[in-house]
């Protein structure tokens, strides 16, 4: 009962705007100078990113410019713009900071620490608060503490994956078990779209393995995940059951109450796009009119926990085109790493889990969650790819008077500068 009380009550802010905000805010100034000061090291294979970023960002602005026209642009649109432009900022910092593998895997490892956090956090707040602490009537669950555990499963499930590639040349035994403890903590949350996202993934790293088997292109990781999921589904249906994982899950057969209703006000939700003026169409209507609208029609103020229709109504047309073309681009990043077979698996795999995520519950709104996808599949990509850094040119070369931006190559690498 403590844990609920503090969980819906202890929210510091300061002015109209909580802790966390005004911190994300801080932090997004600080990245903005760093990116635009060091934009010009942006690695030239993969400025085809910026393009899809700069589009997103457009059409945010778009939408609060339109809005502030109106005279209908509130701080609950601002902030919600804000939220989605700090991690597109954060992103585009990872591209400019880190320049070798060692930024790469330090990251990486940052990420495998989060999970692990997040894994434990999640157990022990299981066995410590029980159903004082869940968040699903007659269901034990666990959201590590938070308030929600939505965009939770993904960063732990994202750590697990990045573990089992992490940890593939040594320390093997390590990763199989950090990827074995988060599908547990995944489990536990009980979060249905997170379960659903790291069984796509684990089911596309199973098919992988079969044809890199076939193929005989080797398919290096720290464990089988598949025995490992295997393992996670029988230690859980021995200890806790498998009767609060069936509660969460009865819903699916009614069309009307599956997802906890997403069905129904989805459809709310392109409706209410439908019967908008043109203008309105094409650079959307903010938050708060959506939230508005799905109170309205649906009886609760709240997102359509789907990234595709948030974008749709938040940013309009111009908003959904850019947030395609950013996943076409993410593709494509991926798809440049495929000479290293399990690296591109690993970064294909933490995609899936953001694309699920994304579909099902929504994502974009939680910068945490973003950043942590966007640092996970880009170090993965960069750290392949021929030392993280342009060909030495008039603008990467040593300048008089400056240090190289860039560090000297290690023994494994071969250097790039002329």
């Amino acid at each position: 009962m403590v844990l609920a009380q503090v969980q819906s009550q202890w929210v510091p802010r300061i002015g109209p705007l909580s802790l966390a905000q005004l911190s994300h805010g801080i932090i997004m100034l600080a990245m903005s100078v760093l990116v635009f000061a060091r934009l010009r090291y942006f690695p030239a294979r993969y400025r085809f990113m910026l393009i899809p970023m700069a589009c997103l960002a457009g059409s945010i602005f778009l939408s609060l410019a339109c809005g502030l026209l109106n005279g209908r642009m509130t701080l609950e649109d601002l902030v919600a713009a804000f939220q989605v432009i700090y991690w597109l900022v954060l992103w585009l910092g990872i591209f400019v900071c880190c320049r070798d593998r060692r930024d790469c895997v330090l990251v990486l490892k940052g990420v495998v620490v989060a999970g692990i956090y997040g894994a434990v956090s999640v157990a022990f707040l299981y066995l410590r608060a029980g159903k004082e602490g869940s968040h699903y009537t007659g269901i034990v669950a666990s959201a590590a503490g938070l308030n929600t555990a939505k965009g939770l499963a993904g960063i732990i499930a994202t750590a697990g994956l990045v573990a089992l590639w992490l940890f593939r040349e040594r320390w093997r035994l390590s990763g199989a078990f950090v990827f074995f403890m988060c599908l547990a903590a995944v489990v536990l949350t009980y979060q249905r779209a997170g379960l659903a996202a790291t069984g796509v993934a684990v089911l596309w790293l199973a098919l992988w393995r079969a044809s890199a088997r076939w193929k005989r292109t080797g398919e290096k990781l720290a464990a089988n995940p598949v025995l490992i999921a295997a393992a996670v589904i029988l230690v859980i249906a021995l200890t806790v059951g498998t009767a609060d994982l069936e509660a969460r899950w009865d819903d699916i057969s009614d069309p009307q109450k599956a997802g906890s209703g997403r069905i129904t006000f989805w459809r709310v939700a392109l409706a209410h796009y439908a019967v908008l003026d043109w203008p309105a169409q094409v650079s959307g209507i903010g938050y708060s009119r959506m939230a508005d609208a799905l109170e309205r029609k649906y009886g609760a103020r709240i997102h359509t926990h789907s990234d595709p229709l948030d974008v749709l109504l938040m940013f309009g047309a111009a908003g959904i085109l850019s947030w395609l073309l950013l996943n076409v681009a993410i593709l494509r990043m991926i798809a440049a790493s495929r000479a290293d077979p399990s690296r591109f698996a690993v970064a294909l795999a933490i995609y899936l889990v953001m694309l699920c995520e994304s579909l099902l519950t929504g994502q974009m709104l939680g910068p945490h969650v973003m950043a942590l996808y966007a640092l996970a599949i880009t170090c993965t990509c960069l750290s392949w790819r021929d030392r993280g850094r342009p060909q030495a040119d008039a603008h990467t070369a040593a300048q008089p008077g400056l240090p190289h931006p860039h560090r000297e190559a290690d023994e494994t690498w071969p250097s790039t500068t002329r």
